[in-house]
């Protein structure tokens, strides 16, 4: 089985939403597309299970990706990794961005303000977004705010959709300023009380969390306008099946402490031709970038 062929099994079979948008691109385009999700993929994983050695491994490849020199731990797909970073020609400050992300979900976590909710999603996911752009043929690099906004409001997305099984991975990223100092065992303790009110609390919390991601997700279509045709409708398909979670997540009513949000195969077949109103009657003048979006990103701008 070729690489190309093994890469796309892997996004098929951990990202139903990424799949099935992947399919609306060209082949070459879907082929540099999973390499990335294999790339970004591998690295959650080693991050997502806490262990000495997964952090070792990560902190290794960070001073690879800095220096060139790695160190001797155990090989963690070390080699695929760094192979995959050469081949899609990433850019390398904003790839240490990423894997600081990533680092930082190695320890009890527990976010206390909405900038540091932001700076975490920019890191996990507004990354990916930018290595996106040359992938997708962008190129201009006035829509790389525009990219990193899509990635955000993805994040934020996530993590609505996780609050209970985050909190299982001793992962708190509702911030301390919206919830009080509410422990990631309190709320596994609130999830059994849906009447209670850190329950109720926590409800409102990923509604907040929703009401931002909107906002991202808004202005991260804008940057459609920089893309190549080609790529437009992969995108907003993307963008509209993603937020779709956001929608079942609220017509449950934001009961967090139950079963996660998923979208069907019908959901994804209508919210792809639900997007294609973003890709009508299109603005042709360059959009004008929200500033206060990226109020708590500006040390990080500068990379791209």
């Amino acid at each position: 089985m070729n690489s190309y062929k093994i890469h796309r099994n892997i996004l098929r079979d951990n990202s139903k939403s990424f799949n099935w948008a992947s399919k609306l691109f060209s082949k070459e385009k879907r082929n540099t597309i999973a390499l990335l999700y294999f790339f970004c993929r591998t690295l959650d994983d080693i991050a997502d299970e806490k262990s000495e050695e997964n952090s070792s491994s990560l902190i290794a490849f960070k001073e690879l990706i800095i220096d060139g020199r790695q160190k001797t731990v155990r090989e963690n797909h070390t080699e695929e990794l760094y192979q995959a970073y050469r081949d899609l020609n990433l850019n390398k400050q904003v790839l240490i961005h990423l894997l600081d992300g990533l680092i930082s979900d190695q320890q009890a976590v527990e976010i206390k303000t909405e900038r540091e909710l932001i700076i975490y999603c920019y890191r996990v996911a507004g990354t990916v977004g930018l290595f996106m752009c040359p992938i997708l043929g962008c190129q201009k690099k006035e829509a790389y705010k525009f990219a990193v906004d899509l990635g955000v409001g993805m994040q934020l997305t996530n993590i609505a959709r996780d609050v209970y099984e985050d909190s299982s991975l001793e992962r708190r990223y509702l911030p301390e300023s919206w919830l009080g100092s509410m422990t990631t065992r309190e709320i596994r303790e609130a999830s059994l009380s849906p009447k209670g009110e850190s329950y109720k609390k926590i409800r409102n919390a990923t509604n907040k969390l929703l009401n931002l991601a909107q906002a991202y997700y808004s202005s991260g279509r804008l940057g459609l306008f920089y893309l190549p045709q080609s790529s437009k409708f992969g995108v907003a398909a993307a963008a509209y099946i993603y937020e779709d979670i956001g929608r079942k997540i609220r017509a449950k009513s934001f009961e967090w402490g139950q079963k996660r949000a998923f979208t069907t195969t019908a959901d994804k077949i209508f919210a792809t031709l639900v997007s294609t109103k973003h890709l009508m009657n299109f603005r042709q003048k360059p959009p004008i970038h929200s500033t206060s979006l990226h109020y708590h990103l500006k040390e990080f701008e500068q990379s791209w």
